[in-house]
């Protein structure tokens, strides 16, 4: 069953969308996934030096989320076994 005060709490605090993840750092109050995950790179450091390892890091981000879409997609498919195979067909050797 849910708890249904963590909905209240999650409207209370104000956030611009309403939804899950958030993440709140003094008056900051940010939700979506990518753009927590953008905003703690670059507070640690990790979102690249240069215009190069931005780039590489973007298309690695990109190549990860292709995968985990064909993932989803696999693991929805009426056929499951034949689209589980396909899936892990598609994927790198390394």
């Amino acid at each position: 069953m849910y708890d249904m005060q963590i909905f209240y709490y999650v409207f209370m605090i104000d956030l611009f969308w309403f939804q899950l993840p958030y993440y709140i750092e003094g008056e900051l109050k940010l939700t979506q996934s990518l753009t927590i995950l953008h905003f703690l790179a670059e507070r640690h450091g990790l979102a690249g030096t240069s215009e190069e390892e931005r780039i590489r890091i973007d298309m690695i981000e990109q190549q990860l989320r292709d995968w985990r879409n064909q993932f989803i997609d696999a693991t929805l498919d009426k056929n499951f076994e034949k689209a589980r195979l396909a899936y892990l067909a598609q994927l790198p050797d390394k």
